[in-house]
């Protein structure tokens, strides 16, 4: 599947690893094979919902991720999860109802929101069995 709504930049691409000095690039091809998967998956979901989306983070490395006080077992560390927003379809609620209706494969679909922002979170599994968990974090 091309990939087409979906850039490196939004892959590798935060404000806060600039901010430190971080190099976010991906170590391994096994992470960049991750993140293509994804990132096919991702264009399932665009094309389902017809809508641009919004990235808020893809791809983060150990001391990044631990920065942003995310736990060392989160998929982001291995290119297959993607927080993001799709505003112009709804909010981040109806967009998890939508992606569960859509039939694409997800290993976890969390709704989440801490103060006032909301956001989906989203994972794929390449190799192994995908959960197909949805959670609530609000």
């Amino acid at each position: 599947m091309q990939i087409i709504h979906f850039t490196p930049k939004d892959l590798f691409y935060s404000d806060t690893a600039i901010e430190h000095k971080i190099n976010n690039f991906p170590a391994t091809f096994q992470i960049l094979d991750n993140l293509v998967y994804s990132a096919q998956q991702m264009e399932k979901i665009r094309e389902h919902l017809g809508h641009p989306i919004y990235i808020n983070s893809w791809y983060r490395c150990q001391e990044l991720n631990r920065l942003l006080g995310s736990n060392d077992t989160s998929q982001h560390l291995k290119g297959e999860a993607v927080d993001f927003v799709c505003p112009s379809f709804s909010n981040p609620e109806k967009v998890c109802s939508e992606i569960i209706e859509s039939g694409v494969l997800f290993d976890q679909l969390i709704w989440e929101k801490k103060r006032d922002t909301e956001w989906v979170h989203c994972s794929f599994v390449k190799e192994g069995k995908n959960r197909k968990q949805y959670l609530e974090l609000i």
